[in-house]
């Protein structure tokens, strides 16, 4: 038995020692130190020293295995560890800190908003509506727990049973991104290759062997330099050359080019740790991402600019509703109104190369088929696990108050999902926050059968309206289910651990997060007071903002008018968006039909989505790099100096920006305590 507990990882210390750790992170991170940011990457520097250290000083006896370490990582990125995270690091904690803390206290905050300011119908399973309640609210007081308790419990149900469903889903997917497709997730590969390093896996040196990993430390040297120069810039107003903010850095050739080719393509930012991951992301990603930049925001805007159907310089509707080329709506979607055809298509498309391995598994499943050695469950445990989770998801928004439709979003939620995951495999998201397809796209889709329904307007008894006439970003937007989970089966797949273990270490720690952020979110709702209506509209869109410009949902409500007839889409709106549904059919056939073939529909997102104007400096730097390095030290020069190096700088400058944060952070939890 003891032998068996040494090669898992599912142990009992660790088990134990994740949930303490990642609970005690999530309340002084989470909830007290609201203004710092921090990431996975620093308990990873940190604890793989202080094991070092221990295991050296005291007993190897001490030291946990990679499999342990595996374990540890995926309580913590599993939605238990809900940390700050904006721009440090790693993906996952951008979604559970938004979902559990931010999420939860900004669904909270709009929905009482819309029930006391346009007295809509919020069910009372969402809010508590006692006048005592709301006093203490506004104005301090304390917490009516029992009056919480139907609240509490509506959505540690509803939210369990979407993260657990999404779950079951992402093991469907597992093999084929994982085991065969081997897709590499940039922005977790510091920490699994960094771990792999530190326990000397697959014939490698000590990483505390300095000599033997002198380009992984170099790279932290870098990171920690470059986190030096981005804090001294907020304390001592510091701006080196191109610096635009903390972090952020670009490049502006407007003044000399626009007039000689008027485009997108002449400002463009990066960061240090933005390059780092981008040099970890797949070649083809990278050409293709800028291969559809220079399509779209490049020849599309000349195009249309040149031509006269889109006035000079307004690059905001370029492509959109005017234009001879509307590369927005076949490539990019259409800013806060709809999908991109990509974000349909390609979830499909991943769902048809997944249905040998969906039949199989579903046939499993009915036949009572034991458990396949290399999968976490049995076929039965997860399609039964997927669909009871559904249904009880479904049950709870009835009984909230929804419409009997509102399983139309479950169905738009798993394309969603199905497609950040994808994103976060191949691209990490390369600084692309991922809130973001659902944040304003998903939602003319998740509309349909209101308009079908008639069921749409501020004050009808749906809560399925109530749902969009509040949340403009939808109230799952940042819930990122499937993507953490497949992150949990990749460091399984690279430290050699069972994917059993791993699944059940997520499941369990998703439960514990759960139940802990709904309480603390509502603690915090109270320990900050109505200031979070202040601060959604200064910085997260409060009334002011949402309901007037991202977009205007309350005009359009009272409107009358159709989603098009509104929005003003142009006559040929189909045309365009079916042009770019089928050019991504295209690509996904011809990339799996010929090894040459370049491009990859990635790059539409990255490259002609929402990343270009900001994050495209990244991308750019970091392709030069990795075309260099392929022509001068080949691939394997690449893996042995430039992947090494690009994990240090992520790591360096986490741990650097965190560590420099901490005087900041007592200085303020010193001023809020006088």
């Amino acid at each position: 038995m003891s032998e068996k507990l040494k090669k898992a990882g599912l142990t009992p210390r660790m088990l134990l020692f994740s949930i303490v750790w990642c609970v005690v992170n999530n309340i002084v991170f989470g909830a007290l130190a609201i203004g710092s940011s921090t990431s996975v990457m620093i308990p990873l520097a940190f604890m793989l020293m202080a094991e070092a250290f221990i295991t050296r000083a005291i007993s190897p006896k001490y030291q946990f295995t990679p499999q342990e370490w595996a374990v540890f990582f995926s309580v913590a990125m599993s939605g238990l560890l809900c940390s700050p995270h904006y721009g440090v690091g790693d993906l996952w904690h951008l979604g559970t800190n938004i979902a559990f803390l931010r999420g939860f206290l900004r669904t909270y905050a709009v929905a009482f908003e819309t029930w006391h300011t346009f007295e809509a119908p919020v069910s009372g399973l969402w809010i508590v509506k006692d006048p005592a309640a709301v006093d203490a609210y506004l104005y301090s007081g304390p917490i009516p727990w029992n009056l919480f308790a139907p609240v509490i419990g509506f959505w540690i149900i509803n939210w369990i049973s979407l993260f657990l469903a999404f779950h079951f889903l992402a093991i469907i997917f597992r093999k084929q991104w994982i085991d065969v497709e081997r897709l590499p997730f940039p922005w977790q590969r510091p920490l699994y290759e960094t771990l792999k390093s530190a326990k000397a896996m697959e014939g490698r040196p000590s990483l505390w062997n300095i000599s033997k990993n002198i380009w992984y430390w170099i790279g932290f040297l870098i990171g920690a330099v470059s986190a030096i120069i981005d804090v001294a810039s907020i304390w001592f107003g510091f701006s080196p050359p191109f610096m635009t903010a903390a972090s952020y850095y670009a490049f502006d050739l407007n003044p000399y080019l626009f007039d000689v080719f008027p485009s997108g393509l002449w400002w463009w930012s990066w960061t240090s740790w933005g390059i780092a991951f981008a040099i970890l992301a797949p070649m083809d990603v990278l050409n293709s991402t800028l291969f559809f930049w220079i399509l779209g925001p490049g020849i599309g805007m000349w195009l249309n600019w040149i031509t006269g159907t889109t006035p000079a310089g307004d690059d905001w509707t370029n492509g959109a509703e005017t234009g001879i080329f509307k590369w927005r709506i076949m490539l990019g979607g259409r800013s806060s109104s709809i999908f991109a055809p990509v974000f349909i298509a390609l979830p499909l498309i991943l769902i048809w190369r997944a249905r040998k391995t969906i039949i199989r598994s579903f046939k499993a499943a009915i036949s009572g088929a034991p458990r396949e050695e290399d999968e976490p469950h049995s076929w039965r445990t997860v399609w039964i696990g997927f669909i009871v989770c559904f249904l009880v998801w479904y049950a709870s928004m009835i009984a909230a108050g929804a419409s009997w439709h509102v399983f139309w979003s479950f169905l738009i939620l798993t394309l969603n999902f199905i497609l950040q995951a994808r994103l976060m495999a191949e691209t990490g998201g390369i600084r692309f926050n991922t809130h973001f397809l659902d944040q304003q796209f998903n939602m003319y889709y998740d509309m349909l059968p209101l308009y079908a329904t008639g069921e749409f307007g501020n004050n009808v008894t749906s809560l399925t309206a109530v749902m969009y006439s509040t949340e403009w970003y939808h109230w799952w937007a940042p819930l990122l289910p499937m993507g953490p989970s497949l992150v949990g089966f990749k460091f399984g797949y690279e430290t050699k651990t069972r994917a059993r273990d791993i699944s059940i270490a997520m499941i369990i720690a998703t439960v514990i997060g759960i139940v802990i952020a709904v309480v603390v979110g509502i603690w915090m709702f109270y320990y900050w007071g109505a200031s979070v209506l202040y601060t959604r509209i200064i910085e997260l869109g409060g009334i002011a903002v949402t309901y007037e410009d991202w977009p205007p949902l309350i005009d359009h409500l009272n409107s009358g008018e159709s989603f098009f007839e509104y929005y003003g889409l142009p006559s040929d709106f189909w045309g365009w968006w079916i042009a770019g549904f089928i050019l991504v059919v295209i690509i996904e056939f011809l990339r799996r039909r010929f090894a040459w073939f370049f491009l990859n529909s990635m790059g539409i997102i990255l490259g002609a989505g929402w990343v270009y104007d900001f994050y495209m400096g990244s991308v750019l730097i970091a392709w030069v790099i990795k075309q260099l390095s392929f022509r001068v030290l080949g691939g394997k020069g690449y893996e042995r100096i430039v992947v090494p190096a690009a994990c240090g700088v992520a790591i360096g400058f986490a741990v650097f920006f965190m560590l420099l944060q901490v005087p900041v952070v007592i200085l303020g939890l010193a001023v809020t305590a006088l």
